[in-house]
């Protein structure tokens, strides 16, 4: 999938109380982002529990669950004004120990991570 992050433009634009979190610009089917039904425009507010703030802050919070070996990551989501909560699998090669699903980074200004 690919995130970016929610701006104060953004914010306003969708009706969004803050801008905290990233949003969801583009999702890869068969990918974890996708099995777990997020949705383009969803806006990730928080990953196992733990706030979002910015890209920066989604990334750490996510490797930190890939590091650990978590199976599932929660993230809370924000979609039309209503607060979910979706699991997103992670796979793990038995070789590297690294996410075998997670995409690479595509901009500075959309950044890409499943």
């Amino acid at each position: 999938m690919s995130v970016r992050e929610v701006t104060r433009a953004y914010a306003n634009s969708n009706q969004l109380d803050d801008s905290d979190g990233v949003a969801i610009e583009t999702l890869n089917s068969g990918h974890p982002a996708s099995e777990a039904e997020l949705q383009p425009d969803d806006v990730i507010r928080a990953v196992n529990g733990s706030p979002v703030t910015d890209f920066d802050e989604f990334m750490r919070l996510y490797d930190e669950s890939v590091d650990a070996k978590q199976t599932s990551v929660q993230l809370d989501i924000r979609r039309d004004r209503a607060d979910i909560t979706k699991a997103l699998k992670i796979t793990y090669d038995a070789a590297t120990n690294r996410d075998v699903k997670a995409e690479h980074h595509e901009s500075p200004s959309t950044q890409n991570h499943n």
